[in-house]
């Protein structure tokens, strides 16, 4: 019911047009300031200080955009230009999950429990915005406990000891 209610409301603001909200996406991730949220990642000095601000920069920024994320999941099953626009999103994200963890890898630092696809595997499923709905909105978790329990699970599966 709520889903439906939100999807109805972005799709009647970007006049029920799929590439107007593909468009509107776009426009929220500018807005937000992506880049900036990003740096520290980008600037880390260790692969365990990168994996680390990413999921921060990351888990934070899902809530902003968890209306226009769930339109498009919603609606990649029948409209095509949804299912790129998020198809697009999530390949950009990917490569970021990717990122933090190769640079533990290039540390030394990747736990040999897992490979570098495995370890980005499981690191883009923990911090999904389907996860995200289920431990903020299912289970009632405060999005300081996403953040610092994705964080601190990310570490310890993916750091190696």
């Amino acid at each position: 019911m709520v889903k439906r209610a939100i999807i109805a409301q972005i799709a009647k603001c970007t006049g029920h047009d799929s590439h107007d909200l593909a468009r509107f996406h776009r426009q929220k991730r500018q807005a937000a300031n992506v880049d900036a949220r990003l740096l520290a990642s980008r600037t880390a000095n260790s692969g365990v200080e990168r994996l680390a601000a990413f999921v921060e920069a990351w888990g934070n920024y899902i809530p902003e955009i968890h209306g226009v994320a769930r339109a498009l999941i919603e609606m990649q099953d029948s409209d095509d230009a949804a299912k790129l626009a998020w198809a697009d999103r999530m390949s950009g994200l990917r490569q970021g999950f990717e990122a933090a963890i190769r640079a533990l890898e290039e540390d030394g630092k990747l736990s040999a429990d897992y490979s570098a696809k495995e370890a980005t595997d499981l690191l883009s499923s923990l911090l999904s915005v389907q996860t995200w709905e289920q431990l903020t909105q299912t289970c009632g978790w405060s999005q300081r406990q996403f953040v610092d329990h994705a964080k601190a699970m990310a570490l310890k599966l993916f750091v190696a000891a």
